[in-house]
């Protein structure tokens, strides 16, 4: 390709860009080293394209500064503009508040006519990964993946990595891949409940859970919990964790909680909560007198009967909201780094904690 093409062809682009709103009035370019890397082209053919742009009105450029999308510059109206971008959201089910928030906060801020959004709930491994390769097939611009639990990633995601292939993973990371995520600090917000009950006056501090340690996020809620037991030189006794809770096996735990084995608990969520609250209701245990509870996620979006729990906040709006705008700025340019995201949980304290009375 000739240079004159080149720089015509960046410009093109460019304009194209500030013409349907992906650069908006005042937004900064990339600079012109980050527009060499991007288009793999001169300096002298991202100078003269971005010459192009100014003695259009479409940019402005300040000494020292950069380059910057002009108020003159005319968007053009939805109908002029091309096919919103498809965006594919693949999620193991929307049952759960967590789900249903994160897709409600991706929705928001992927919205039509500028993207089309369109969410599958994956239900296991096999159809996740059936899902990812029909959705490149089909034209996909970007992919938010919530993945299924699984302890490495799945071939077909590492080829999204390999191709440059636009995509976040949403609520999970895979060590030994290094792709664009965002997730909340499981590790932290399983520390937090121990505190938080610590400063109560709790040693005898159960965790629980409806799952087993395969699901990442109770792994890691699960070693925070551990790892400040152990910070605070308590006994990290294995015989107050209770995994894969059912009706068969929660009466060990009941019965630890009426012999005073265990004084406070922490949920790994607000179905386990749930789950809690109503066998102690059933076998005349009170929360917080007998019991401190502690739970994960906003359990009052459940029932606002359950809104006197305490529980630690992962904001899962503001995770949706940070995987959109992720999906965004790779879509533009598919080959910057990785960007990753962490999110710090805090503990909002409630009525189902109080300080320890034996």
């Amino acid at each position: 390709m000739s240079n004159s093409c080149k720089y015509l062809t960046l410009y093109n682009d460019l304009k194209e860009k500030i013409d349907t709103g992906i650069y908006q009035e005042n937004d900064m370019l990339p600079s012109e080293n980050e527009l060499v890397k991007i288009y793999n082209v001169s300096r002298i053919t991202v100078s003269k394209a971005l010459h192009m742009l100014v003695d259009e009105g479409y940019i402005t450029r300040k000494q020292g500064k950069g380059s910057f999308v002009s108020s003159k510059a005319g968007h053009k109206t939805h109908r002029e503009m091309h096919h919103p971008q498809k965006i594919g959201l693949l999620i193991p089910c929307i049952s759960d508040i967590h789900a249903l928030t994160l897709s409600y906060a991706i929705g928001t801020e992927l919205a039509f006519p500028e993207y089309d959004l369109h969410i599958i709930q994956t239900h296991n491994l096999e159809y996740e990964e059936y899902s990812i390769k029909k959705l490149r097939n089909e034209g996909y611009d970007g992919l938010i993946i919530f993945p299924i639990d699984n302890e490495i990633y799945s071939d077909t995601i590492l080829a999204l990595q390999v191709d440059h292939f636009p995509y976040v993973l949403l609520d999970r990371r895979f060590q030994g891949i290094h792709s664009s995520y965002v997730i909340s600090d499981n590790l932290y917000g399983g520390a937090l409940c121990v505190k938080h009950l610590i400063e109560l006056g709790h040693t005898k501090i159960a965790f629980c859970a409806k799952s087993d340690l395969s699901e990442q996020s109770t792994e890691n809620r699960y070693l925070g919990y551990m790892q400040e037991l152990r910070r605070n030189q308590m006994e990290a006794d294995e015989n107050r964790v209770f995994f894969s809770l059912t009706d068969e096996t929660i009466s060990g735990f009941l019965a630890k909680i009426k012999s005073g084995q265990i004084t406070a608990a922490i949920a790994v969520n607000t179905y386990t909560a749930k789950y809690i609250l109503l066998h102690c209701d059933r076998n005349g245990i009170r929360v917080p007198e007998d019991l401190s509870l502690v739970c994960f996620d906003t359990p009052a979006m459940i029932d606002s009967k359950y809104s006197f729990l305490t529980y630690v906040d992962q904001d899962s709006f503001q995770m949706g909201v940070q995987a959109a705008q992720i999906i965004k700025k790779l879509i533009h340019n598919p080959r910057i780094a990785p960007i990753q995201t962490i999110l710090q949980p805090t503990l909002v304290a409630n009525r189902s904690t109080q300080k320890n009375q034996s």
